[in-house]
């Protein structure tokens, strides 16, 4: 019964809703195209920049603000766009199924553990398309303008990507393992994350108060660099392979592994209690 109602969800997730991720293939390709017109205003080729610089580059995030210095604080929009947009394809279809069509699946499965888990595993195939669509921009993009295949950064083209010096005591020469996790990992599980968190808050407060709330954390994660503003492992710049006082991203993914399974267990919990006919 489980993958029956699998089938259902992915159906009606990915298959049908197959327009929001050719909205997502373009929002990549803004955010490249934004970053192509950056490197063709410097005097650098495109050739020279490497697909780790383009993929830090998108999930860059920002440095580290430093209330009353010199700089304002410049919220990192684009950082906001890619998580808050994954937030929404996955915000509204558990709740909505589970007052609409899913109320008979429900029943025909007599399993609330089956219908919530798929719900899960929905979750997180969606956010598993969603950054394959992204990636596949990325790739598209690299091979079309001829970018390298290296875990490199060069100084010179990520201050040119920031428009921006890089910051003083930043390191472009961190641990091979650090750098995947860091720039290739973390901004998938986090997403992961925040996507089974946010599902997990429906079952407590209405859908559109989830979004707010998740969407909180990450802007209180903007404003600090701090091991306890989640957000922050899904910066590229707030690692500590980059910065002295970074988060480590060995720590980061046993924390989006812990909200993960957090997530997933005590939803399941809650769901196997949740009154139906009080939500209506």
């Amino acid at each position: 019964m489980f993958f029956k109602i699998l089938k259902y969800d992915l159906k009606n997730t990915i298959i049908k809703k197959y327009k929001n991720y050719i909205l997502t293939f373009f929002v990549f390709c803004w955010f490249l195209l934004d970053a192509y017109m950056r490197i063709l205003n410097s005097d650098i080729s495109i050739k020279d920049v490497t697909i780790t610089e383009m993929v830090m580059f998108i999930f860059n995030g920002m440095k580290e603000y430093i209330p009353g210095g010199d700089e304002s604080f410049a919220f990192p929009m684009m950082w906001m766009v890619i998580f808050v947009l994954l937030l929404f394809f996955t915000l509204y279809y558990p709740y909505n199924d589970i007052m609409g069509y899913g109320k008979n699946v429900l029943i025909a499965s007599t399993s609330r553990t089956s219908w919530w888990l798929s719900k899960c595993v929905t979750t997180i195939c969606i956010c598993i398309v969603y950054f394959f669509t992204a990636a596949l921009s990325i790739f598209i993009f690299a091979f079309s303008f001829g970018l390298k295949f290296e875990l490199t950064v060069d100084p010179e083209v990520f201050s040119r990507l920031l428009r921006q010096g890089i910051p003083e005591g930043f390191n472009l020469s961190p641990e091979p393992l650090y750098m995947v996790l860091t720039v290739f990992v973390l901004p998938f599980i986090f997403a992961i994350a925040m996507c089974l968190f946010q599902m997990l808050l429906t079952l407590i407060i209405r859908p559109f108060a989830s979004i707010i709330v998740v969407t909180a954390i990450f802007m209180v994660s903007a404003y600090y660099v701090s091991p306890f503003m989640i957000g922050n492992y899904a910066m590229t710049q707030r690692s500590i392979c980059f910065i002295s006082n970074g988060v480590n991203p060995i720590v980061g993914v046993v924390i989006m592994a812990s909200i993960i399974v957090f997530s997933i267990v005590v939803g399941t919990v809650l769901f196997n209690r949740y009154e139906i006919l009080e939500k209506e």
